[in-house]
């Protein structure tokens, strides 16, 4: 995660992306310079696009994110100057309409960080789905084409429709793969291909870490799994791999990354990265991980949850 005093940086998924509409709101309340600073885009994680907020100002249904495993939300990751909070507040009518939330974020690289993103608070939320009108929606799907985000997942909420899972591969280089017993587990759920990804890995024994690539060379090669009901699959291998939010306490974190299959197609998938210390480990040099010894698929499964 990144270090507090990297930590004051903020997350937009809807119409403060629109560069125009948001610097005129800054004009208009005495700011002439832009006090956001794009970083590059992002994902929200376990959270989709949903419109049950009804926006006075924008006159009708008004964009937020929700908590839904599987689901991914794109937007774009900012620098905050020291009057863009105040300005951000302001425009989102925090706290009393939208609250200042504590996030975590992921990069198609394997990486992780810590953001704030604004959600509607809980009493303002309407049970049922909330139109925006045809100016909000152009405003939106604008903003987002300004920065090269994919607009599917905010275009399908916008018709009152939880949007199809926007990541519908995972990654696995370790004991999910087939052979084992925690990849068993999965047959039936999904559809395997042999792939590779950038990164590093390396040998823990029983079971193997994986790291972003520190050059473009570097690979790891593994297996790449599609599935069509991806939370139902993403709750058990969250389990599996001790995956229990993007902090200390897990032993895996669930990241983005490109995959490739062996055909040549590339997708965005999903990858667990070992989050705890690999100074005394050993790294594969040909990026494909295999048991030190010939364990039984048993033995391995009681060694460790992992890979």
């Amino acid at each position: 995660m990144m270090s507090s005093n990297q930590a004051m940086l903020y997350f937009a998924y809807g119409s403060n992306l629109h560069r125009a509409d948001w610097r005129k709101f800054c004009r208009r309340h005495g700011q002439a310079d832009d006090p956001l600073t794009p970083l590059g885009p992002a994902w929200l994680p376990d959270h989709r696009p949903v419109y049950h907020y009804y926006s006075v100002s924008r006159e009708g249904g008004a964009l937020d994110v929700v908590g839904d495993l599987g689901q991914v939300t794109p937007g774009m990751l900012f620098q905050v100057s020291e009057p863009g909070w105040e300005l951000l507040d302001r425009k989102e009518g925090a706290p009393g309409y939208y609250q200042r939330t504590p996030i975590a974020l992921l990069t198609e690289d394997g990486g992780v960080c810590s953001a704030f993103t604004y959600q509607v608070v809980p009493e303002r939320r309407e049970s049922d789905f909330v139109p925006p009108t045809s100016e909000y929606l152009a405003l939106v799907r604008d903003a987002l084409a300004q920065w090269d985000l994919t607009g599917e997942a905010h275009k399908q909420a916008a018709a009152g429709d939880v949007p199809a899972p926007l990541v519908q591969h995972l990654f696995v280089y370790g004991l999910l793969q087939s052979g084992y017993v925690f990849g068993r587990f999965l047959d039936g759920q999904c559809r395997r291909e042999p792939a590779t990804a950038p990164g590093r890995v390396y040998d823990l024994g029983a079971y193997p870490a994986w790291q972003p690539a520190q050059a473009p060379h570097e690979r790891v090669s593994g297996e790449l799994l599609r599935f069509t009901a991806p939370a139902s699959v993403l709750e058990r291998t969250d389990a599996a791999e001790d995956f229990v939010g993007y902090g200390a306490d897990s032993h895996y974190h669930r990241v983005l990354l490109r995959a490739r299959s062996r055909a040549g197609g590339e997708v965005l998938a999903w990858c667990y990265r070992y989050a705890r210390d690999l100074s005394q480990a050993r790294r594969v040099p040909d990026g494909r991980w295999q048991p030190q010894q010939a364990e039984t698929a048993e033995q391995l499964w009681a060694g460790h949850l992992g890979g």
